[in-house]
This record gives C-alpha cells, structure tokens and sequence, in this order.
C-alpha cells in the first residue's frame, strides 16, 4: 500500500534496481507497455533522460544515477511509514 509514495517515484526506483521493464513492470501488475510510458512521460516532464536505452538493456545514466541517490533514502523512509500506518491498522 502506497499511502505517501508517488507511482513515478514508485515506478522510477523500481526500474533503477531491476533494469528491466518488463520485470519491474511485473512486480506491480502492470503490463511493460504502460510501464516503459509512464517512465517517458516522466522523462518527459523533468525534460531530461534518467536512463540509457540500448537494444533491450536499459540502465540509470549520470542524471538517473544522481536522482536515485538523492531519491532512494527518501523513498526507504516514506515506505517505512506506509508500512507502520497499514500495520497499525491491523491492531
């Protein structure tokens, strides 16, 4: 359950850990098609590419790499209060 993390943000950290659409896709049940443009619309709208694309591998560049240091501590965190808030909700 995301209460606090955004599907970009979501979706951008699970490419950078997988390097690989169709399996990052897979562990949010969404198909690699919608997955691949909602990392362009991303791109898109930063106006700049986090990833090298080259035949089907795709990895963080410099800027994604930057992002994903500066992002992923924030991401930890904000899953650790989602899953206190829905664990909570168990009691």
């Amino acid at each position: 359950m995301d209460i606090f993390i955004s599907k970009k943000m979501r979706n951008f950290i699970l490419l950078a850990q997988t390097n690989n659409i169709a399996r990052a896709a897979e562990k949010i049940h969404m198909t690699a098609s919608l997955f691949g443009k909602s990392i362009a619309a991303l791109e898109e709208q930063i106006g700049y590419t986090l990833f090298t694309r080259k035949d089907n591998n795709i990895s963080l560049n410099k800027a994604g790499q930057e992002l994903y240091q500066k992002l992923f501590p924030v991401y930890q965190r904000l899953s650790a209060i989602d899953n206190e808030i829905h664990n909570s909700g168990r009691r």
